[in-house]
């Protein structure tokens, strides 16, 4: 027998799977082959070792402080959600209030009859004010918008830092005051 084969029939001898024939086969293999034995004792020993893991009690807060970690992620969660449901009612409800301003400024009772019966002219001249009306809009974004600009960055640039040094502050006061390892 091949010391390969034998490596092999020890696995499965010590899952308990080998026949009395191959058994035997094994047996006088070792019992030439001083490889084979040490493996066999090397196989056993590590077999010994996994059959009785040792359990390792965790500390006595340990529950309190995954619990408390899982209640603070539920939180978070909702306190998202409601964040984003709260930001599209009110991007719905500032729609349905400036939805009657738009059609007043516009005076649609006025021009869709305007529009039928002007024909493609009367769309032509309507396309050309709302032109105009955008053009006029951004040359004054531009006049009141473009100074502004630098200033805007810098307050958001600030706030970012901010927020970051916030956030940083509050792990590092909370890994000082809830550690799971006491």
């Amino acid at each position: 027998m091949e010391c390969q084969h034998a490596s092999a029939l020890m696995s499965q001898r010590l899952d308990g799977q080998l026949i009395d024939a191959e058994l035997a086969v094994l047996e006088r293999h070792m019992e030439t082959c001083a490889c084979c034995q040490a493996e066999w004792e090397a196989l056993q020993a590590l077999d010994a070792l996994f059959a009785e893991p040792r359990m390792i009690p965790a500390p006595a807060h340990f529950k309190s402080v995954v619990m408390e970690r899982i209640t603070r992620r539920d939180r978070a969660r909702r306190a998202i959600g409601g964040g984003i449901v709260l930001a599209l009612g009110v991007a719905a409800i500032t729609g349905i209030l400036l939805a009657p301003l738009l059609a007043y400024s516009l005076n649609v009772r006025g021009i869709l009859p305007v529009l039928i019966t002007g024909g493609p002219e009367t769309a032509s001249q309507l396309l050309n004010y709302l032109t105009s009306l955008s053009r006029t809009a951004l040359v004054l974004l531009e006049q009141f918008a473009a100074p502004l600009r630098l200033i805007a960055v810098v307050c958001i640039a600030a706030a970012l830092l901010l927020n970051c040094l916030l956030f940083g502050a509050l792990r590092r006061f909370q890994r000082r005051t809830i550690s799971p390892w006491g």
